[in-house]
């Protein structure tokens, strides 16, 4: 019998990044031309394994991660073409790629501006990077001076709120009556005055 403190699973966003976001980022990715993504900081794979069966099968992946021991798992499942165990900030490439995902990783850097700097080269003509993760209000204006697309994401994904418009973008469907909601819940977190916020930035090449 299935015991009710074991559901849901509550390790599931300590490993396999926060749960409802990929439905955003794989609408950011589909429908371009991708032919490689560097995966910064990936973890056990999990968007690598969306790209690979969903949203780019053909495209060449390359990840980077800092753990040997999930770099060693990752191995099994031939899901990126290269894998390097680094850390994000001391991998140098010559080549570009159409997508770099940086995943729950930037809040963890030193100099995240000088980082984004130079990850932001690697992006092909067409290329565009995506970012998610937790952020203060710092980043956020650090993302927004580089012209970067910054969006709140709260309930688990099921509301995205544009930073700089306000406006709240529907997960599931467009209904008046969930964005009513989305814009009630978004002006409590402001109210309340939460320091951080977990958000989605993305930036293309001609954003640069």
């Amino acid at each position: 019998m299935t015991s009710q403190k074991n559901f849901p699973d509550r390790q599931y966003t300590y490993v396999f990044h926060s749960p409802g976001i990929e439905p955003w980022i794989c609408g950011l990715l589909k429908n371009r031309n991708i032919k490689n993504v560097l995966d910064l900081g990936c973890g056990v794979g999990s968007f690598g394994f969306l790209i690979k069966n969903y949203v780019a099968p053909q495209a060449e992946l390359v990840g980077i991660e800092i753990s040997p021991e999930k770099i060693e798992k990752l191995k099994n499942f031939n899901i990126y073409n290269e894998l390097i165990v680094a850390d994000v900030t001391a991998v140098n490439f010559s080549r570009e790629f159409d997508a770099i995902l940086l995943i729950e990783v930037f809040h963890s850097l030193a100099n995240l501006d000088a980082f984004l700097l130079t990850v932001e080269k690697k992006l092909s003509k067409s290329g565009i990077i995506i970012i998610s993760g937790p952020a203060n209000h710092a980043i956020l204006r650090l993302f927004k001076e580089r012209n970067y697309e910054v969006y709140e994401y709260f309930l688990r994904g099921l509301f995205l709120r544009n930073v700089k418009s306000g406006e709240i973008v529907v997960m599931w469907r467009e209904s008046i009556h969930l964005k009513i909601l989305g814009y009630f819940i978004s002006a409590v977190r402001r109210v309340t005055g939460k320091d951080s916020a977990y958000i989605i930035a993305f930036k293309s090449s001609d954003q640069k």
